[in-house]
């Protein structure tokens, strides 16, 4: 009996000392969670949140110091006078079939959009520049006016067709291009409507109308996106990409990059990507060029199918003055859309891709 009395009270020593433990022990005898003590879920919260913050930071800091350099050692616009071999002055930002051209035609679907979307392209190709020409050796000068816009639509679709047209006037004085290159159409084909498809054979044909009136070199527009999916900007951008392709005397027709909807409101937050993608669009340019052996004078012609303009904070105010003509579109919307919007700031432009 004795040693069964020492095995007993052994037990009950145990049974004492895992008291506290065993409690947490399910029917199965396993190790049950411990319960998560009060306060617990907003610490972790709180941690989360102190990890974006500093992410956040680290994003902007890292953004800035990309612009500050972006604005150091950018050659854009070129000066051919200051090396002798100013033809490449400035190709890593700028195609140089772009940078040469006299006369460059805008195309747009309403008013307004010159300065809600290209802002950076006008006012960086507006600027004066030096450069040589292929056939030439002495330094040629540049000089606006040398941007046209021609609008296909009035924006009538609230009866303010009249104002707004003069509204765009105004906006193209604003960024140096004179009232007589600045022309907005007013055609029963071409509604402003988020739904209507535009009919190809009518664009094309104002779109040739003014690029001989104009005689024009390069042309800018839209991509098939149409940066925020309107119908209308995406009907210029299968017509004009049609054309390009089609016709070898069409001028040379530069696309808008659309981005997804976090980088289009990220403002220069999207500068270093955009920096990386430019950069890697131009690479694999001068390897296909190089592989199919193309008709190409340097090396920087072959990837000279890109170009990325960034705005200086001058010329960011410029943009938001040349809105400001668009009283009539003084929303709240499209004030979110100057402060927030990456393309106030930064145009990647290609050349016109595949007819979709």
């Amino acid at each position: 009996m004795e040693p069964l009395r020492q095995r007993a009270a052994k037990t009950e020593t145990h049974r004492a000392h895992d008291g506290p433990s065993a409690g947490n022990r399910g029917s199965d005898g396993k190790q049950g969670l411990r319960p998560l003590r009060r306060g617990e879920p907003s610490l972790r919260i709180s941690a989360v949140k102190r990890v974006l913050r500093h992410l956040g930071r680290i994003a902007i800091l890292t953004s800035l110091l990309v612009y500050a350099g972006v604005l150091v050692r950018k050659d854009w616009p070129p000066d051919a006078r200051l090396s002798p071999h100013g033809s490449s002055q400035g190709a890593w930002w700028v195609s140089p079939s772009l940078t040469r051209a006299e006369r460059i035609m805008l195309v747009v679907a309403h008013p307004d959009d010159e300065c809600l979307f290209f802002s950076p392209t006008l006012l960086n190709l507006l600027a004066p520049r030096f450069v040589t020409r292929p056939d030439s050796t002495a330094p040629i000068k540049l000089e606006s006016p040398r941007g046209h816009i021609l609008s296909l639509s009035s924006g009538n679709a609230e009866g303010l067709g009249i104002k707004r047209t003069r509204e765009m006037k105004a906006s193209c004085e604003a960024f140096g291009i004179p009232s007589t290159a600045c022309i907005v159409l007013d055609h029963p084909d071409l509604p402003d409507s988020m739904s209507v498809w535009w009919p190809e054979a009518t664009i094309a044909e104002c779109v040739k109308r003014y690029v001989e009136l104009w005689d024009i070199d390069a042309i800018i527009t839209f991509d098939h996106h149409g940066v925020s999916g309107h119908a209308n900007h995406r009907a210029i951008a299968a017509t004009l990409s049609q054309l390009a392709h089609a016709d070898p005397q069409f001028p040379i027709t530069f696309m808008l990059r659309s981005t997804w909807i976090l980088e289009k409101y990220a403002s220069l937050l999207s500068l270093p990507y955009s920096l990386y993608r430019h950069r890697r669009h131009q690479g694999g340019a001068k390897r296909a060029a190089m592989r199919s052996m193309a008709a190409s004078s340097s090396e920087d012609e072959a990837g000279s199918g890109s170009a990325i303009f960034v705005s200086t904070p001058a010329q960011y105010y410029a943009g938001r003055r040349a809105f400001s003509q668009h009283v009539s579109q003084n929303v709240w919307f499209r004030w979110l859309w100057l402060a927030s919007s990456r393309f106030m700031w930064i145009n990647e432009l290609t050349t016109a891709a595949v007819p979709l």
